[in-house]
């Protein structure tokens, strides 16, 4: 996004990325953004995940050398975000995935973490990446 001299924003990223929190609409750029500048995070992402059948939640999904704490991670979020926009969930991967042409393939990362968390019957269960 940027912010032009008459206070106008521009959203520069796809608009079908776009999160939304609390009807609310989000840029995971934004998000993101705050995340790459931690110094333990190598790289990050953010999407808008299903926790129950009627429930979505902004989901940071980030690559570091080793697991950082989740309530840490919602803090240092917290001081440089809008309450809305902070991550409910923040899970560590090894590598994010991309699609061919080496973009962030978002809808994988989103239908990965929720096939990982459903269980029988479609509720969404708890574990890495507890909703905070």
């Amino acid at each position: 996004m940027s912010l032009s001299e008459d206070g106008a924003v521009t959203y520069l990223g796809r608009t079908d990325d776009m999160i939304n929190a609390g009807g609310i609409r989000v840029s995971p750029i934004e998000i993101e953004s705050v995340l790459n500048a931690h110094p333990d995070i190598t790289e990050s992402a953010a999407a808008e995940v299903a926790v129950k059948a009627d429930t979505t939640v902004i989901a940071a999904f980030y690559v570091a050398p080793a697991e950082l704490d989740g309530e840490a991670l919602r803090d240092y979020t917290a001081e440089r975000l809008a309450a809305y926009k902070v991550p409910r969930i923040y899970v560590r991967l090894e590598v994010l995935p991309k699609n061919a042409n080496g973009k962030l393939a978002r809808k994988s990362l989103r239908e990965s973490y929720e096939h990982s968390h459903s269980r029988a019957g479609g509720e969404l269960a708890g574990s890495p990446g507890k909703v905070l």
